[in-house]
């Protein structure tokens, strides 16, 4: 597996249909993204969700959005930019001294 890290980068690509497995989303062939990308930047307010927290419904995670959607991230870089239905969503990749 080709696991996107803060050093590589992500060209734009469509993800047609995500697969959660293990912590990761599985986006296209053999790459892999962190599930765990918290959501830290909706501008416009997106609210199609896969899941809704009832303790807080204003979090999630990469793993929250259905298919389809585009994706990219700057080599160098935290965040993982998602545009879905013209929405543009950023998610921070935690760190890997933030993984247990």
């Amino acid at each position: 597996m080709d696991y996107l890290t803060y050093e590589k980068s992500q060209d734009t690509i469509l993800v047609e249909h995500p697969v959660v497995n293990r912590g990761g989303i599985i986006y296209y062939d053999d790459k892999v993204a962190d599930a765990n990308s918290i959501l830290v930047e909706n501008k416009d307010g997106f609210d199609d969700w896969s899941f809704r927290s009832k303790v807080d419904p204003s979090f999630h995670n990469l793993d929250d959005i259905k298919g389809p959607y585009y994706m990219y991230k700057a080599a160098n870089n935290d965040t993982i930019v998602v545009i879905k239905d013209g929405y543009v969503l950023k998610f921070k990749m935690p760190t890997p001294d933030t993984v247990s």
